[in-house]
C-alpha cells in the first residue's frame, strides 16, 4: 500500500476556525484543497444550491437517471446491490 503524503501550506488555522465556527484540522484539510479566500470557505462551509456544480457534469450521469428511473418502475428504489451489516460486523479503515 502506497504512503500518503500531507503538504503544508500556510495559513491561519486557528482563526479560521474561530471564524467559521470548525476546528483548526478541518480549516487546515479546507485549506489543503486549495481554498485561500474566507469568502470561499464560507461558501463551500455555507453554501446555497445554486453555488454547487450540476450533477449533470459528472460522468455517465445520464445513464444513472436512467436505471433509478427503470428501478423505480419496478418497485425497486436502489439500482445498486447494498449490503447489509450489523454495527459489529462494519469494517474498520484504520
Amino acid at each position: 500500500m502506497g504512503k500518503w503524503y500531507v503538504t503544508m501550506k500556510k495559513a491561519d488555522f486557528d482563526g479560521w476556525a474561530r471564524k467559521f465556527n470548525i476546528s483548526p484540522v478541518v480549516a487546515r484539510i479546507l485549506r489543503n484543497r486549495d481554498l485561500t479566500v474566507e469568502e470561499e470557505v464560507g461558501k463551500f462551509l455555507r453554501g446555497t444550491l445554486e453555488d454547487c456544480y450540476s450533477p449533470w457534469l459528472l460522468k455517465d450521469m445520464d445513464r444513472a437517471v436512467e436505471q433509478v428511473l427503470a428501478g423505480s418502475d419496478r418497485k425497486r428504489t436502489c439500482p445498486f446491490r447494498m449490503e447489509r451489516t450489523k454495527p459489529h460486523q462494519r469494517r474498520s479503515f484504520s
